[in-house]
């Protein structure tokens, strides 16, 4: 029984050590979305509020906000399939992952697989973020720049406090 118990810890630990490269992905990425910002905790920046947010925030013109949403929505449908490319291989990891007894080389080609596709996700998110970018004024990128390094990081606490 202890044996049995000694097993899963080390699976779990190889697991989770597995699974780091993918935290500090997505740590690297949480906040700094196309608008080089983010926006408001629960807003996705597909949605009208996050558009509202930023244009405030920023004082954008119409025609900004409009060209913004051209580059959200063309993001959005090119990120759609990686994401579910990304979702299916996660779920196989951790299929992987809960095997037993854990089968090392199975979890690496899997956690392997699934690189190219987080990295043109993170190829997407800097293209959209140059993109948006170039719509805005050199005062407003500025701006922009100043909001997100005010937005809390997980782990983390804000500028001066």
């Amino acid at each position: 029984m202890r044996k049995m118990g000694m097993i899963a810890c080390v699976t779990g630990m190889l697991a989770a050590g597995a699974l780091l490269p993918v935290g500090a992905l997505a740590m690297m990425c949480d906040g700094c979305g196309p608008d080089g910002f983010g926006g408001p905790p629960g807003m996705s920046r597909h949605d009208g509020k996050h558009m509202e947010f930023m244009g405030k925030r920023l004082g954008l013109s119409d025609d900004q906000k409009a060209q913004i949403k051209e580059i959200f929505a063309a993001e959005k449908t090119a990120a759609e399939p990686l994401r579910k490319a990304l979702d299916e291989g996660r779920q196989k990891l951790h299929q992987i992952a809960k095997t037993l007894p854990f089968d090392e080389s199975a979890f690496r080609a899997q956690a392997a697989a699934l690189e190219p596709t987080r990295l043109d996700m993170m190829v997407l998110r800097a293209k959209t973020h140059s993109q948006v970018q170039a719509v805005l004024t050199p005062e407003q990128r500025d701006k922009a720049e100043k909001l997100r390094e005010m937005k809390p990081r997980k782990g983390k606490k804000r500028p001066g406090t």
